[in-house]
């Protein structure tokens, strides 16, 4: 699997890596790792990566460029973070579509880990 239930962590509000207070690079652990995971995957567009470009989302195909289809983007995102390893089940996604001038999306994805956390991320 691509992801681990170790993984650095990445601040919510830029996606980048986070510094602890001793310096070290901050980590992640299970249902954390697993949550961060979840958005890591749905923000991943078919082709971004190098080396597995068959996964992620067609962002480009589906979505961009045209009226944006609800259940096209709940579908897509609900395969992306249930291939997750260590998500149970993808319980609901919830869109939120911004203005039409932006085409800005949100959705929060509302799963269950194994470990047993009923837990929710945004994208």
């Amino acid at each position: 699997m691509a992801h681990t239930q170790y993984t650095l962590a990445l601040d919510a509000e830029n996606w980048d890596l986070q510094v602890g207070a001793n310096g070290s690079l901050k980590t992640l652990k299970k249902d954390d790792a697993i949550l961060q995971n979840v958005c890591n995957e749905c923000r991943c567009f078919t082709d971004d990566l190098y080396f597995e470009t068959q996964r992620g989302i067609p962002w480009f195909n589906d979505q961009l460029g045209q009226k944006l289809s609800p259940a096209v983007t709940q579908s897509d995102l609900r395969r992306a973070a249930a291939s997750v390893e260590g998500v149970q089940s993808v319980e609901d996604i919830n869109l939120t579509f911004m203005s039409q001038e932006d085409r800005t999306l949100h959705a929060e994805i509302i799963l269950t880990t194994e470990n047993g956390l009923n837990g929710s991320v945004g994208i």
